[in-house]
């Protein structure tokens, strides 16, 4: 299925609020139990397999990184704004 901003950004927000998935000073971020039953709640609000859930999210965090990457490197001396 594609993917259009609005989708984007509803499994942004739903993903910010399933704290166990990327909040290291969770409690349950190391249980494997507790992260699956995270990424299930995900890929059924959104409707979408799991698989495809993670895929995107990855996909997400990749794009942000190196956006955040290319800002970061232009900043200085004579190298023009971004």
């Amino acid at each position: 299925m594609d993917w259009d901003s609005k989708d984007c950004l509803n499994l942004i927000e739903a993903f910010r609020l399933q704290e166990v998935l990327w909040d290291s000073k969770n409690p349950s971020y190391f249980s494997k139990n507790a992260k699956h039953d995270a990424w299930c709640h995900l890929a059924k609000e959104m409707k979408r397999p799991v698989e495809e859930i993670k895929k995107k999210i990855l996909s997400l965090q990749g794009s942000y990184c190196r956006k955040k990457a290319k800002v970061k490197k232009s900043y200085g001396t004579g190298k023009g704004k971004y």
